[in-house]
């Protein structure tokens, strides 16, 4: 009895050990294997994978609105004339910038998937550059035109 047991069991090892060994050649040609169990592969540590946990968009929640609060006290401090108004404006552009970086690493997913877009982002940053470079002198030299073409009576 025992051995039919064996048998039986070895049996249905069969049928899994042929479909791991053909989801492996998928995999080796690039293939994907469509899942026929949705279930299973929600359940599966592969679901994980799939981005940050809820923990972590609740924790970006809180400090964007931190943040948020902070560009409103600012604001406030300027209107009472705590800080000036430059000071105001270099505070909350800097807590603008940080919000959008959280933005862009958590919910836009540029934490997980640098590898693919880093080579968008870093040409754009070095040809902005190279246009801020190469336009800074027209700049400079157009406003002083223009102004002393202001100051000249008619």
């Amino acid at each position: 009895m025992s051995e039919e047991k064996r048998e039986e069991s070895q049996e249905e090892t069969k049928p899994q050990e042929e479909e791991k060994a053909e989801a492996e050649a998928h995999t080796e040609h690039g293939d994907e294997k469509p899942v026929e169990d949705k279930e299973a592969h929600a359940s599966s540590s592969h679901a994980e994978g799939h981005g940050p946990a809820v923990g972590v968009y609740t924790a970006i929640f809180a400090a964007l609105s931190v943040f948020t609060l902070l560009s409103f006290a600012f604001n406030g401090a300027m209107q009472s004339g705590m800080i000036s108004a430059m000071t105001s404006f270099a505070l909350i552009m800097g807590v603008a910038v940080i919000k959008a970086c959280l933005v862009a690493i958590v919910f836009m997913h540029l934490m997980f998937d640098w590898k693919r877009v880093y080579f968008m982002i870093i040409p754009a940053i070095v040809l902005g550059l190279l246009i801020l470079i190469v336009l800074l002198p027209d700049i400079v030299l157009g406003w002083k035109s223009v102004a002393a073409h202001e100051l000249t009576p008619p």
